[in-house]
């Protein structure tokens, strides 16, 4: 008598499913960390509207354009066209047009085009400002 082949493809569904939840899990953990971030003191926005200075408790001040800000944003479309390498970079003269409060767990920061997708939680926030090119005080 021949045996059959074991059946490998419930094996591989389930390593499937399991990558799947460990990187399900990592996005979870770190939109969790992005939620812990502590709030500013202060939320500045510069006279010609161009760049943001988040001001902390301890005194830290870092700053950031409107364009990287937009580079950055979470936006289900901003990330759509990042993961299909369709994003364009902001232009350069993009204005901050308004900063609404998103709870007490971040922003949502309309841009001088109307576009107004983003939400921005605070640890998000310090994190980019830290990685960026023009954080420029400390």
């Amino acid at each position: 008598m021949s045996q059959a082949a074991p059946d490998t493809s419930q094996k591989i569904s389930t390593q499937t499913t399991t990558s799947k939840s460990l990187s399900d899990q990592h996005k979870q953990n770190n939109f969790r960390e992005d939620l812990e971030g502590e709030a500013p003191e202060q939320v500045r926005i510069s006279k010609d509207k161009k760049t943001m200075t988040l001001i902390w408790s301890d005194g830290a001040e870092k700053s950031i354009s409107a364009s990287e800000l937009r580079d950055n944003c979470r936006s289900a479309q901003s990330v759509k066209l990042r993961i299909t390498n369709l994003a364009v970079p902001a232009p350069k003269d993009l204005a901050i047009k308004d900063v609404k409060p998103i709870g007490s767990y971040g922003i949502n920061i309309v841009y001088s085009d109307d576009f107004d997708r983003g939400i921005y939680p605070w640890g998000y926030l310090q994190k980019i400002v830290n990685e960026t090119k023009e954080t420029n005080k400390s």
